[in-house]
């Protein structure tokens, strides 16, 4: 009879279902990004629920927001959106390199680091060609001929993430256990190409 017992209960255990991972809500995430007016702490907050998706997927502990964090990471974004420049290292005076930007924004760590990355204003399907049907007025269409959108707080902040955790040193860094705070930024360049780039930032901090 122990036996039996003993086997039904382990069985339960192998079939119970793991907990699901979820977004978290992010209000107003589902606007439509003005480039000449980005919404800073909605675009960190929009950027950190991807990336705690992400780490829910491998048994991570979620991040938690960070406004110095977000203040350092603005300033960067900034940089290589009006320099075009996707680095690391900055010329901006007190600012080259992260350990300044966290210093700067008074953001005390022990453990730190830093993922970036550019991508278009248009929510273009990842991997996918699209039509250009005005690129004066930024008409461009999907394979279907539906117009492309441009990108919104969640949209690109998904693509983004997307980015980081296909490259495996970014993926890393999202990844790491050590860390317990984050924050996000991005910045926009008008003349990119197709009507614009996004330069992405997100810091992290233990």
């Amino acid at each position: 009879m122990l036996r039996s017992i003993i086997l039904v209960l382990c069985a339960s255990l192998i079939s119970a279902p793991a907990t699901a991972c979820t977004l978290a809500k992010v209000g107003g995430s589902d606007a439509q990004i003005n480039p000449n007016r980005i919404d800073s702490k909605l675009m960190s907050q929009s950027i950190l629920a991807h990336t705690n998706l992400a780490r829910c997927k491998k048994r991570r502990k979620p991040l938690e927001y960070s406004r110095n964090l977000t203040k350092a990471a603005d300033g960067h974004a900034e940089w290589m959106g009006k320099t075009r420049t996707l680095s690391h290292t900055s010329t901006k005076s007190g600012q080259q390199k992260l350990q300044h930007r966290l210093k700067r924004a008074r953001a005390p760590y022990r453990a730190a680091a830093e993922n970036i990355a550019s991508t278009n204003r248009m929510a273009f399907p990842r991997g996918a060609s699209f039509g250009i049907k005005d690129r004066a007025s930024c008409q461009f269409t999907d394979k279907s001929g539906n117009l492309i959108p441009a990108h919104t707080y969640d949209s690109l902040a998904r693509q983004l993430v997307a980015d980081w955790t296909a490259s495996s040193g970014h993926n890393k860094n999202m990844m790491n256990k050590a860390y317990g705070k984050m924050g996000g930024s991005v910045a926009f360049d008008p003349k990119g190409k197709n009507c614009g780039t996004y330069f992405g930032i997100q810091v992290f901090t233990d």
